[in-house]
């Protein structure tokens, strides 16, 4: 699973991946990649300054410069194959 962060200014956000410990980090206006198994959870302290993109897919827009969003990821599980 990845999701693709295009920081347009720096920005800060908490990101914990897994089972890791949350770290809250300032990213420069470039792109970031941040890849996970079961989760991801991100606190984007201003949604209006970043895209981002979930295995190649657009959330689209997140809200006006300024706003603060939190977005959980989750790996979708196979489901069971019947015999």
């Amino acid at each position: 699973q990845v999701i693709e962060v295009v920081a347009k200014e720096t920005v800060k956000i908490r990101v914990k991946i897994d089972n890791g410990s949350p770290m809250i980090v300032d990213l420069a206006p470039q792109l970031h990649r941040f890849s996970f198994i079961e989760a991801a959870d991100f606190f984007i302290y201003d949604a209006g300054v970043v895209e981002l993109s979930f295995n190649g897919r657009s959330l689209g827009d997140l809200g006006e410069k300024g706003r603060k969003r939190r977005l959980s990821f989750r790996a979708k599980k196979d489901l069971p194959t019947r015999l």
